[in-house]
């Protein structure tokens, strides 16, 4: 009885442990205005193992344009030294 009871413990850590060790996947929908700048700026400095940030979009509103804005996040990315990201263009406001 007591080996059966110890492969079930085992058998429950190694899911444990492997379920824990997915980063959750995002991705960012942003207009790349001073409040999306600073959590595109946390989200890179993060630990990514935690959360792994799969792409950026970019949407512009009435203040942002989206070629500017495309410009300004490969540029963050770049010195970030996160080229490995996907950027991806929405509408024009």
């Amino acid at each position: 009885m007591f080996p059966m009871r110890l492969w079930v413990v085992v058998v429950f850590i190694m899911l444990v442990s492997t379920v824990a060790a997915k980063p959750h996947r995002i991705l960012l929908d942003t207009n790349v205005e001073l409040d999306d700048v600073f959590a595109f700026l946390y989200r890179l400095k993060h630990n990514t193992l935690e959360f792994q940030l799969e792409g950026v979009t970019i949407n512009a509103n009435a203040w942002t344009n989206v070629g500017h804005a495309m410009n300004q996040v490969y540029d963050l990315l770049y010195m970030m030294g996160r080229d490995d990201i996907v950027v991806g263009m929405g509408s024009e406001g």
